[in-house]
């Protein structure tokens, strides 16, 4: 009778292990119709082994022993369409337990329908194959108590494979617990079986660990029968650069509270506050932490908004600005400018406020105290215009009328008036020379006309024409290298190169005519002498080294031959006012430069003069 049924009937008798685990299921009965869809195809006789049997064709006849196996295990009748790449055809099975094997009623769908479920099944499987996102289906495998027990892995797309590494030839068939164990510790087997027993789809995000590293994929779990479809995709890159992107901003919130009166503002397109932190002016409707997420009309009183917004507003087309505002009683250094992406576009606007009240209050005080010390050396130089006039005066008179007494009243005045005259005239002779160098001092002191180019060669021929009488009276040489041009005051060079070359041509060893050389180099920023103290503004510098052979003095003295009234000699031996060396060096400090003095008492003395040369 089984001979006389349209459908195929085949019997297969159960063989297992010494485990008792099912390996594979033996012929024992088919029916004609059986023979029949067989012929040329397969062998089919009596013993023979499903799977051991038919090796060469094992790809395809493994899923039916699996199908086979889940009834024995669960069972439980199962309906299954199966392509059979053979036989060319699609079947719909009937699979029903047995005693302990499986009685399996097969009939072949009509062909054009199998011929249009293969191609939308191959259109399927090209459209899977064609996602970047791997996907998997897992069929349920469930114990006697119908529980989940495991997963079996039925098909994996091409993105899966090369994410895994594994091809799915390798892999289908193989339950979750053999792929991948890891899996039930991170908790995702659980969560798989809440998404099959719930009937709603889950998502979550998952780390690995791998030799190479961490991977984190991005899963989503949909059910699907008595299964799941899990599809997922690498997103570690993006993870990592989320990471970098967190510790940036957590990076920028620390540095932003840190850097002391500093308040930062960002805002998006929609002058939408994104960032608010640091030291901000006390004009929000609501407190600092709160301001992230709300519109700047919310937050801020309706002029401030649009004064604020007109500011963004010109970030966000790619201006910046930079300002100085007063904001509730508080000064601020403002910047406001664009945030750009990678391709360059505006996406956001960040305002910068430092706030700089204590700095403007500071610069207020010093302006004041600038415009007082104008004012105090207006009065100074007026004063010294008008003690220099008001005391030069009574001096004239009184070596005038000295004058008189000496040339009138010599007779009557006797050799010791005449010499008391003599002294009242010198002693008014020597304070009306020091009213002339401290008038001298206190001009080149507050003395500043602009720089010009200056030829030394000519300041020096000038200086040396005016002192050609002493010059000649102690016969002199003066041996001077080419000078270079330079920016400076043509009447402070000259006192410059007058005051040295007089103290020269003073404080000369007895009978031992003066011999004055004066030499030049250039050096840049870098070569300085160590005993210099200029800022280094210049790039490059000249050294003018003016020596003579005269008495020399103690090192000891060497800074303090530059303070003003300082000497050291009595009158009796060399005249002077001590003022002339302060000159020199308040000259050298108008100009940016240095100056230093060396000497040995009986060797000479050597001033090395540094000026920049602009």
């Amino acid at each position: 009778m089984l001979d006389l049924l349209p459908d195929g009937v085949v019997y297969y008798q159960t063989i297992r292990d010494e485990s008792g685990e099912v390996v594979d299921f033996q012929l024992v009965y088919f029916n004609q119709q059986i023979a029949n869809m067989a012929e040329g195809r397969y062998e089919v006789s009596p013993g023979l082994l499903l799977l051991g049997d038919n090796t060469a064709h094992e790809a395809s006849i493994r899923p039916l022993f699996e199908e086979y196996k889940a009834v024995l295990t669960q069972r439980t009748l199962r309906e299954y369409d199966y392509f059979d790449p053979n036989l060319k055809g699609y079947f719909s099975l009937r699979i029903n337990k047995l005693n302990d094997g499986v009685l399996v009623c097969s009939r072949l769908i009509d062909k054009t329908a199998s011929l249009r479920i293969q191609q939308q099944a191959t259109l399927l499987q090209n459209v899977l194959n064609g996602s970047i996102n791997g996907i998997m289906a897992y069929r349920s495998l469930r114990d006697e108590a119908g529980h989940i027990v495991d997963f079996e892995l039925q098909s994996a797309n091409k993105a899966a494979e090369e994410m895994l590494g594994q091809q799915a030839g390798e892999i289908v068939g193989k339950t979750l617990r053999e792929l991948y164990p890891e899996e039930i510790e991170m908790g995702l087997f659980d969560w798989y079986c809440q998404a099959v027993e719930r009937g709603e789809p889950q998502r979550t995000q998952a780390r690995y660990h791998e030799p190479v590293g961490i991977r984190w994929l991005d899963l989503s779990a949909n059910p699907l029968d008595d299964g799941i479809v899990v599809t997922f995709i690498d997103i570690t890159s993006s993870r990592e650069a989320q990471v970098q992107i967190d510790n940036q901003a957590s990076l920028f919130r620390t540095m932003s509270q840190s850097v002391p009166d500093l308040g930062v503002l960002v805002c998006d397109r929609d002058y939408r506050i994104l960032f608010a932190n640091g030291d901000l002016p006390a004009i929000f409707l609501t407190e600092i932490k709160d301001l992230v997420g709300h519109m700047l009309e919310e937050i801020l009183p309706a002029e401030m908004a649009a004064y604020i917004r007109q500011n963004f507003s010109d970030a966000l087309a790619g201006r910046s600005r930079y300002m100085n505002e007063e904001i509730a009683d508080q000064y601020y250094e403002v910047f406001v400018g664009p945030v750009n992406d990678s391709e360059g576009q505006t996406v956001m606007a960040v305002a910068t406020l430092r706030n700089i009240t204590a700095v403007k209050h500071a610069q207020q005080q010093l302006e004041s105290s600038v415009n007082e010390l104008k004012r105090s050396n207006q009065n100074l130089e007026q004063f010294a215009y008008v003690a220099s006039h008001d005391l030069q005066e009574p001096l004239r008179k009184i070596q005038s009328f000295g004058d008189v007494l000496r040339d009138q009243y010599e007779e009557v005045l006797g050799d010791q008036g005449t010499d008391l005259i003599r002294r009242m005239q010198s002693a008014a002779s020597r304070m009306s020379v020091l009213i002339r160098d401290l008038l001298m001092y206190s001009r080149i002191a507050s003395y500043r006309e602009a720089f010009g180019k200056i030829d030394l060669n000519q300041v020096l021929s000038e200086v040396t024409d005016d002192l050609e009488a002493i010059i000649a009276d102690k016969k002199a040489i003066i041996k001077a290298e080419t000078l270079p041009i330079i920016q400076g005051s043509a009447l402070q060079l000259r006192q410059l190169f007058q005051n040295l070359l007089s103290n020269s041509l003073k404080f000369n060893r007895a009978n031992v005519p003066p011999v004055i050389e004066i030499t030049t180099q250039n050096r840049s920023a870098t070569e300085l002498p160590f005993w210099s103290e200029s800022d280094k503004k210049a790039s490059a510098y000249v050294e003018i080294t003016v020596s003579d052979n005269g008495i020399g003095f103690d090192p000891a003295y060497s800074e303090r031959i530059f303070h003003v009234f300082q000497r050291l000699h009595g009158r009796s031996e060399y005249n002077g006012t001590g003022i002339g060396l302060a000159i020199v060096q308040k000259v050298i400090e108008n100009h940016q430069g240095d100056i230093r003095a060396t000497a040995a008492p009986g060797e000479g003395a050597t001033f090395t003069i540094l000026l920049p040369c602009r």
